[in-house]
């Protein structure tokens, strides 16, 4: 037995049988407060469970969706790309909102924690913070703001009628409203049928899922650290050791060792003292290694969101920075599509004669002409996407019954009955926020009522190929169902460029759904998603037309600053389906590109093996109608992302989406200081 030193009242004692009554009241302290760990956890698992809808989730999520909503307007309007920014939201959200589920005021009862919500921030709060921050982000696209209403700009006097050029505020105000809703009340039936019985793969939705498994993995482990290192501080004190924090767990796994050899036993057959140490230290030392982890990942947040902010900062005080052609032989080595269009096809249009504007020019130079091959290229490709999933559907629903009754065996809904989403609500939304957009869209563009009536149709029922497509393929085919609806208007009310353009609106709002599987994942309550979203939709009216204002009061829009690249598109659509094509000698390159991009997703289901291997002819599409300055960086990025896979697969996996995010949040967020600098008058200094 081990000799143990005692003093007491200045003296110093040594008794071999001391250890043992040492050891049995330490024993039943650290047994106690064991009990008392995990009563605390299971209490704090309870108020997580119970608290479905808290508004301080809701606050945070539409602060977060509004930071992304103007990073979606700046680079909406510079690329035609946003971002749902599910994953960021969920992140940033966690980083947030932590801080302030465990202030002091939110920690005890009084009248502002009844308020907000009390206790410890858990994963299903997280879903609803998400989910209001993600109908917040997403109204720039949802909306138009990023391709129709700058495409109405783009129309000639003839073409738009009575219609003004320039939105007044509270026109776009209108606007937004008519659009803002009645895709999250189409977004209730749809829950059942593509989650709980065709179980699609939703993978967006299901890596937010997993995120927020982690982040509240790490962050949910209610043992407190302190207490646990006083137990064991304790016991090394009473040995007359001295470790430090960093060294205890090891040195302490070393003695465990040595002494089970020396009483000749082994490992396993450990006492319930050396039991008890063990488990606190494995679940102690897990957890420093988590913390760690998350602060080397937060630092990465801090450090790309500063950098990338930075630049665009110094950028315009200097904006030779900003001008300046980084990386160019990436984009010439990688980028084929933009060879193709802007160093191959490009060229030819303007020596043989075919364009006779300058080369930026929307109608008469290069890229107008370019825009319409890429016009045909997404057109091919959209449609011929959304006609192999559905046939792939029918095949399965009709030739294979076996596997689809297996398939669609319907799942166990984890929602409780109180948790579900009434069928007369989502039917009496459906039909409100139909009356609205119909009562707003018919007064303001000069629209006869039926037109808005059928438009509001077929945005239903492109809806469900959108969702679809985006639960098995993680592509929202946004663009896709807008230009099924411009087809149809085009036979519906021929023409009239305006309501074919309102048209294409009003389906890509319809289409935009979003954390359909997120929730059912970790169990939230739907119920608590739906408000969450019809409150996030509601703030991002407001926030999507202040950027909008912001940035087009600021800047030349379309400009060089902001080309608005999809304007065109929607405009070019709109001509082309009316029978007005002026570019020259382009149907032959159309014809052509437009039959090789519909069989690329042909190819993929009949060659799944291959799909990897086959261009992407979305991407071609963006490479023709995207200058170079704009996609360089992307291609830049794109290529140091598969070398990173390759080189530090782990690292690339553990901290990709923390490095991305802080890039994009850091320039988008900066984009709102330059404007309001420039509005300001704030000159560059060069």
């Amino acid at each position: 037995m081990e000799r143990v030193r005692i003093e007491i009242n200045g003296e110093v004692t040594e008794e071999e049988d001391v250890e043992v009554f040492v050891r049995d009241d330490k024993e039943e302290r650290m047994r106690e407060q064991l009990e008392r760990e995990i009563e605390l956890e299971l209490k704090a698992e309870e108020i997580v469970e119970t608290n479905d809808f808290t508004w301080r989730a809701v606050i945070i999520g539409v602060l977060v969706g509004g930071l992304t909503c103007f990073s979606n307007m700046y680079f909406g309007l510079q690329s035609g790309w946003i971002s749902l920014g599910s994953l960021q939201s969920a992140l940033i959200g966690f980083a947030v909102l932590k801080v302030v589920a465990a202030s002091s005021l939110l920690q005890r009862p009084n009248l502002v924690s009844r308020a907000l919500g009390m206790g410890p921030f858990g994963p299903k709060e997280n879903v609803l913070l998400t989910s209001t921050a993600v109908a917040t982000a997403t109204m720039p696209l949802a909306g138009g703001f990023v391709g129709i209403l700058p495409a109405i700009g783009l129309l000639t006097d003839e073409e738009r009628g009575s219609v003004d050029k320039d939105q007044a505020w509270w026109a776009l105000v209108l606007w937004s409203l008519a659009l803002a809703f009645f895709g999250v009340f189409f977004a209730v039936p749809l829950r059942r049928q593509t989650i709980l019985r065709e179980k699609l793969k939703f993978p967006s939705g299901t890596a937010t899922a997993h995120m927020i498994k982690v982040l509240h993995g790490q962050a949910s482990d209610t043992l407190d650290s302190h207490k646990e290192f006083e137990l064991l501080e304790t016991d090394e004190t009473v040995r007359g050791e001295t470790m430090t924090a960093s060294s205890r767990a090891p040195a302490v796994k070393l003695r465990r060792s040595a002494g089970a050899r020396e009483d000749g036993a082994s490992e396993d057959n450990l006492s319930p003292q050396q039991e008890l140490e063990a488990e606190i230290l494995d679940k102690h030392e897990g957890s420093v290694m988590e913390k760690a982890e998350w602060d080397r990942k937060w630092l990465v947040l801090y450090l790309t969101f500063a950098f990338s902010g930075g630049y665009v900062l110094i950028g315009y005080f200097i904006p030779v920075l900003l001008d300046m052609p980084v990386l160019s032989w990436v984009g010439f080595a990688v980028a084929t599509e933009w060879v193709v269009g802007w160093a191959i096809l490009g060229p030819i249009a303007q020596s043989a004669g075919w364009t006779s504007g300058p080369v930026n020019d929307w109608q008469t130079g290069a890229r107008g002409w370019l825009l319409w091959i890429s016009l045909c290229i997404l057109l091919a490709e959209s449609l011929m996407s959304l006609l192999v999933l559905v046939g792939s559907v029918a095949v399965r629903r009709f030739f294979n019954p076996a596997q689809r009754s297996e398939k669609e065996a319907e799942d166990i809904d984890p929602a409780l009955p109180h948790q579900h989403v009434p069928q007369s609500w989502w039917i009496s939304g459906l039909v409100v926020s139909s009356a609205i957009c119909v009562a707003v869209l018919t007064p303001l563009y000069h629209l006869p009522i039926w037109q808005p009536l059928i438009a509001i149709v077929l945005a239903l029922f492109v809806s469900v190929l959108a969702v679809r497509a985006l639960g098995e393929t993680d592509i929202n085919p946004v663009s896709g169902v807008g230009k099924i609806s411009q087809i149809v208007f085009a036979l519906v009310a021929p023409k009239n460029i305006v309501s074919n353009l309102i048209a294409g609106a009003v389906a890509e709002a319809g289409a935009l759904q979003a954390d359909l599987k997120t929730g059912h994942l970790l169990k939230a309550s739907p119920r608590a998603q739906f408000f969450g979203q019809l409150i996030g939709s509601f703030a991002s009216i407001f926030f999507s037309v202040a950027a909008y204002l912001l940035y087009t009061h600021t800047y030349q829009v379309p400009g060089p600053k902001f080309p608005v690249p999809t304007a065109g598109v929607w405009v070019n659509m709109a001509r082309m389906v009316n029978g007005e094509v002026e570019a020259h000698n382009v149907f032959p390159f159309c014809l052509v590109a437009g039959v090789l991009a519909g069989l690329l997703p042909v190819l993929s289901q009949a060659f799944p093996k291959w799909a990897n291997y086959l261009p992407s002819g979305i991407g071609f599409a963006i490479g023709f109608y995207l200058t170079p300055n704009w996609t360089l960086p992307r291609v830049a990025g794109g290529l140091v992302n598969w070398l990173w896979l390759r080189r530090w697969p782990v690292a690339r996996h553990n901290y990709m989406i923390i490095v991305a995010s802080g890039f994009v949040l850091g320039e988008g967020t900066m984009s709102v200081v330059t404007a309001l600098f420039m509005a300001a008058g704030i000159p560059p200094l060069f």
